[in-house]
């Protein structure tokens, strides 16, 4: 079983991009309801016509250099699926386009490495790449100095985004008014394997005789308070060592980093938002104020919980995983990327489930993603034939994403292969159409620490309406001030 559900999420999280696969079940249906989910069933495919043709011409990416696998593969490597697809959609662009596709990976130790070469290269006029693929929390800055085209306006010949394959969560929180800089769609393979989730230890839930926590999700049930009820009881000094530390039993296993930040999104809440006329800091608000004191009850007042953060005592982000493949933690919150990262060598079943909802009163479960997925923006000096060419081969690759790496592994190695966990595929829907986004994930850096803040606060200790009052202005001033800085993008062009 441990085998079979590795296997099942390693098809799927080296592949997907935003899509996931209908549920038959009632409440993984209803997730869904508010298009915030995809059909993989129902492919559209994109409206370029066969006509078109730049042959002779190339189509540069700038990447990431750990997330070039998103956009190229020079050559697939044997037996290797992930490859294999990437590489067979961007043939089937090069031949429809008659174009080459090629990519200039940047390793982006210091995360400063990409943005300062993609800002020199476009000031410079170099036109040394047609379509930069950025971490989305560095893409922010670099749209506000005017440097990409607008995705929203219509501007980018043969660009659809009312198609499936764009998504339309993500660019539509990402866009004011009809300003959308970066976009996201199932080409972004990143986005899908950033996203939060939840993993429990299928044999504590047996030893203990605990209730089925799929059912618990598709009953409404799973909820932060839930958790804290099921784990504040759950420690023991299995060392003997009179200390709580890594070596005992606990309920639930946290770090107080980006973590704690995925909770505001799973109640509902958000940041900052685009009204239409201003962007305005929503943290100011009682719910939001009554999510903190859930978390914070959850996290630093439960007996059950061991805490941390990065760079506390020693630790480091990824210290948390080596605890619970320990085998003495029931649950914990994670990256989908940790499960073929960190967990291919768990020597016990475990299940992967959503973040928990505020209460059962609401409706749907909501995901988020860690702010450095793939975004994708066109250089602003690119222009005539040149952003045809990128309008079009963009385009025809989001569709052959969706119809050519998302069918070949989600359905075929997924439902063919790996068929005997149900369950653990309905969590995987659930969390990929369920995902919620906020607009300070991509302008995180010109918040004034607004993004951060909700986890800041809980390491710290500090009560979140006096912490808020210090800062209230300065958040207020920075979503107000992005505001009028987005609308101020382009207009040196115009």
């Amino acid at each position: 079983m441990k085998k079979t559900l590795i296997s099942l999420l390693l098809a799927v999280l080296m592949l997907l991009g935003t899509v996931a696969c209908n549920t038959s079940n009632n409440q993984a249906e209803s997730t869904a309801a508010d298009g915030t989910g995809t059909n993989i069933s129902d492919p559209e495919t994109d409206d370029v016509p066969d006509s078109v043709r730049f042959d002779g011409k190339y189509l540069t990416f700038t990447t990431v250099s750990w997330y070039n696998y998103e956009m190229y593969v020079e050559e697939p490597e044997e037996g290797d699926i992930t490859s294999e697809a990437v590489y067979r959609r961007n043939r089937t662009v090069e031949e429809r386009l008659g174009i080459t596709i090629d990519s200039i990976p940047i390793n982006n130790v210091t995360h400063a490495e990409q943005p300062n070469y993609v800002r020199t290269s476009i000031l410079a006029e170099t036109h040394d790449f047609d379509v930069v693929a950025s971490f989305m929390y560095t893409t922010g800055g670099l749209i506000l100095e005017n440097l990409f085209h607008n995705w929203g306006n219509g501007d980018i010949p043969y660009v659809n985004l009312d198609k499936p394959y764009w998504s339309k969560t993500i660019n539509d929180s990402f866009t004011v008014g009809d300003r959308l800089y970066s976009a996201v769609s199932d080409t972004c393979i990143t986005a899908m394997q950033t996203a939060y989730g939840y993993l429990f230890n299928k044999e504590i839930v047996e030893d203990r005789h605990l209730e089925n926590f799929y059912q618990v999700v598709d009953e409404g049930r799973w909820t932060v308070d839930y958790l804290y009820n099921l784990t504040k009881n759950m420690y023991s000094d299995l060392n003997s060592d009179m200390s709580r530390d890594t070596g005992d039993f606990y309920g639930l296993l946290s770090d107080l980093n980006t973590s704690v930040t995925a909770y505001l999104p799973a109640f509902e809440q958000t940041i900052f938002k685009s009204t239409g006329d201003d962007i305005v800091c929503t943290l100011d608000d009682s719910k939001t104020i009554n999510c903190f004191e859930k978390v914070r009850k959850l996290l630093r007042e439960n007996d059950g919980c061991f805490w941390y953060w990065h760079g506390n005592n020693g630790f480091t982000y990824e210290d948390k995983h080596p605890i619970f493949k320990s085998g003495n933690v029931l649950f914990i919150p994670i990256r989908l990327s940790a499960l073929y990262d960190q967990y291919r060598d768990v020597d016990f079943d475990y299940g992967i489930l959503p973040y928990p909802k505020y209460d059962e009163v609401q409706k749907n479960y909501h995901n988020s993603c860690l702010n450095n997925f793939s975004v994708l923006c066109i250089p602003s000096n690119i222009t005539g034939t040149d952003l045809e060419k990128i309008g079009a081969a963009m385009e025809i690759m989001a569709s052959e994403s969706r119809k050519r790496i998302i069918p070949a592994f989600y359905e075929t190695a997924l439902q063919d292969k790996f068929t005997t966990d149900e369950d653990s595929k309905r969590m995987l829907d659930i969390i990929m159409e369920t995902r919620v986004f906020d607009i300070a994930h991509l302008y995180s850096q010109a918040t004034s620490g607004a993004y951060s803040f909700f986890e800041e606060i809980m390491r710290s200790g500090e009560m979140f309406t006096t912490a808020y009052a210090v800062r209230r202005k300065m958040f207020d001033n920075a979503a107000h001030n992005l505001y009028e800085s987005i609308l101020k993008v382009g207009t040196l062009d115009e």
